[in-house]
């Protein structure tokens, strides 16, 4: 259990040191290329991301509605 509370303190920690305050909205450039030839589009991606963290303890951050 320990390794598990270290672990959500070290991706809190990422997490909130990568929020912008110009994000939110879909990537660009050679992210949004990448997503697009491995997952097909944005959408895509976001719904396999989505799909795979439902089953995952403590993935409340990476939930997305869509």
């Amino acid at each position: 259990m320990r390794a598990f509370n270290l672990s959500g303190h070290v991706l809190h920690s990422i997490f909130w040191n990568n929020l912008s305050p110009d994000g939110g909205d879909r990537p660009d450039g050679e992210v949004a290329a990448a997503i697009d030839e491995h997952f097909g589009s944005f959408d895509g991606f976001a719904g396999q991301l989505s799909a795979a963290t439902k089953s995952v303890q403590g993935s409340g951050h990476l939930l997305r509605s869509t």
